[in-house]
Parts: C-alpha cells; structure tokens; sequence
C-alpha cells in the first residue's frame, strides 16, 4: 500500500508544538514586560522644578486638582500648570 501522506508530513505536529511554545513565551515575556509598572509609569512624579506643597493645597486648602492641572482628567499624565495662574508672568517676573 502506497503512503497517503507525505514523509515530512511525520514531523508537522513536533513542528507545530514547538512553534506554539515559543509563540506562548514570546507573548508571554512581552506582556510581562510591556505591563509592568515601570513601563506604564505608574506611580510617576516628575521632579518639581519649584518646590511646591501639593499637600498643603489638596488636603489643607482643599483646592482641586483640575484647578492647576486642566488636563488631568483627559490625559495620560497631567499638565503642568500655567504660570500665570500663580501671579507670575511668561518672563517668570512676578506681577
């Protein structure tokens, strides 16, 4: 009787396996890479160029974040917020 399948045809299924594998740990590392909070940057706090109390303004004062930070709700990080809005010029001259 004459063979139906192909002689390499007798390897296929190890092939596949394999490739399955090494595609399961591909996607796994990347995902373990891609979400991790180092990469998402969560957590992150820029450093401040003007040291500023944020929790004296939020807890004490109760001034909300939306106040300074127009995009804080919209955006992946927020902004920075004007310098105007403080008393102080473009120029960085206080008014």
């Amino acid at each position: 009787m004459a063979n139906f399948f192909p002689r390499w045809s007798n390897w296929l299924p190890l092939k596949l396996a394999i490739c399955s594998v090494v595609i399961v740990c591909g996607l796994t590392a990347g995902t373990w890479y891609y979400v991790t909070p180092k990469y998402t940057k969560v957590g992150y706090e820029p450093i401040q160029p003007v040291p500023f109390p944020h929790d004296i303004h939020v807890s004490q004062l109760g001034i909300d974040c939306r106040y300074c930070h127009s995009f804080v709700d919209v955006a992946a990080q927020s902004n920075a917020e004007h310098a105007d809005l403080h008393g102080v010029s473009s120029a960085g001259a206080k008014r």
